[in-house]
């Protein structure tokens, strides 16, 4: 029996910014007026076949951070990432666009949204590191429960 393991590849052929927004409606604060900001965080991804073993991922942030009201900033960021894919099974391939594929571009976005925000005149914010892993598990845990909801028994 050949060992498959000798045709199976990973590369990240690229890292690239797909779309960028930020937005400061009335500027920076002065900062003792900012001390205590809430920032929204929502997250997207997806992936799609470019090519023979080619994919580009996207993980899409959108972060608005606000005192009571009013809009500090919005920063909406697509940071895309190209890889190469050998050799995997569909589910395999699966796990790794929506984990190992997130792990590697997620940085990226991340070190272009406290450019974005220091930039526009705010102390830098710093996201906090997210488990892709986690993410991935309960969604596919989300797919299993919606396809069996009809024969739940309660």
């Amino acid at each position: 029996m050949t060992d498959t393991n000798e045709n199976k590849a990973i590369k990240l052929l690229g890292v690239y910014i797909k779309d960028v927004s930020f937005e400061a409606p009335d500027g920076p604060v002065i900062s003792s007026q900012i001390a205590g900001p809430k920032t929204d965080l929502n997250i997207k991804s997806s992936s799609s076949k470019k090519g023979e073993d080619r994919y580009e991922v996207l993980i899409a942030l959108s972060i608005k951070a606000h005192l009571e009201d009013k809009t500090l900033f919005l920063v909406e960021i697509v940071q895309a990432g190209m890889f190469e894919i050998k050799g995997f099974e569909e589910k395999e391939l699966s796990l790794i666009l929506g984990t190992y594929a997130l792990n590697q571009i997620f940085p990226f976005a991340r070190e272009q949204v406290a450019k974005l925000v220091a930039s526009g005149g705010f102390p830098p914010l710093l996201l906090q590191p997210i488990n892709f892993d986690a993410l991935y598990a309960k969604s596919q845990a989300q797919n299993n429960e919606s396809s069996t909801e009809n024969i739940k028994i309660h």
